[in-house]
């Protein structure tokens, strides 16, 4: 299994009632490592993670009309060069997940 950086933006709740107010699309990201056989399958294995993350912020701030990380079409992607991006540190602090159990 190859080890793939999953980056993808978000918004959380406050963010989220914010921009739809002011019409802004001010967003934060994050990123977790995947293992996985394919790029293509740590993509699948990341938007599911970030679903359920993003989900957790809004089911903790009901009730709310966001339609889910999936569904709004956040940015996501592999990072192929994480240390253009990120710092080796801030890399050694993500969590890691495999894509299949």
């Amino acid at each position: 299994m190859a080890k793939y950086l999953f980056v993808y933006g978000y918004e959380a709740p406050d963010d989220w009632a914010r921009n739809a107010l002011h019409g802004s699309d001010d967003e934060s990201s994050d990123a977790v490592w995947i293992h996985a056989r394919s790029e293509a399958e740590a993509l699948d294995a990341g938007c599911a993670y970030a679903q359920r993350r993003v989900s957790a912020l809004f089911a903790a701030r009901p009730p709310s009309a966001f339609p889910g990380w999936i569904e709004a079409g956040y940015a996501h992607w592999i990072e192929h060069r994480p240390l253009d991006r990120f710092t080796g540190v801030a890399l050694d602090l993500l969590p890691e997940i495999d894509a299949t159990p």
